[in-house]
């Protein structure tokens, strides 16, 4: 009896003992499924952390690309600007100089027409005075040879 009661007490303690095991061993395997899903959510955070992270590295990168495309846009653009504002200066002063150059080659005409007038002018008039001038020589002449004869017949 007292052997029975010491084999019960024994395998009462073995029972509790594979028992606590047990439980031991159901709770450190809880714990390690705890722990993998612990590392696993860590993972997912820390995963979508880099790619919010690379996501935000790619569009800085494209902001800066799209930034200095449009710097580079408005510089061609003001350069343009620049040299079709330099073009229409210099089409301008061309266009002054034509004209400058033409008026001077017109008022060199119109003064060689005016001088050639005043020339032709001067002549015609010189022309004249010689011919009235030849015309009272030849009257004064006539005059004379006529008052000579009247003098003749009057002797």
């Amino acid at each position: 009896s007292a052997r029975r009661k010491r084999e019960e007490e024994e395998d009462t303690r073995i029972r509790l003992k594979q028992e606590e095991d047990e439980h031991l061993a159901q709770r450190k395997q809880e714990e390690e499924e705890a722990t993998r899903r612990q590392l696993k959510r860590e993972e997912e955070i820390r995963s979508a952390r880099q790619k919010r992270e690379e996501e935000e590295a790619a569009r800085c990168q494209r902001k800066k690309v799209d930034d200095e495309r449009l710097a580079q846009l408005k510089r061609e653009k003001e350069e343009a600007a620049h040299r079709r504002l330099k073009q229409e200066e210099e089409d301008h002063a061309a266009r002054l100089k034509r004209k400058e150059e033409e008026d001077t080659l017109l008022r060199f005409k119109q003064d060689d027409e005016d001088r050639a007038a005043r020339l032709k002018q001067e002549d015609e008039e010189r022309l004249a005075q010689q011919k009235k001038e030849k015309g009272e020589v030849v009257r004064r002449r006539l005059k004379r040879e006529e008052d000579a004869r009247s003098a003749e017949r009057k002797r």
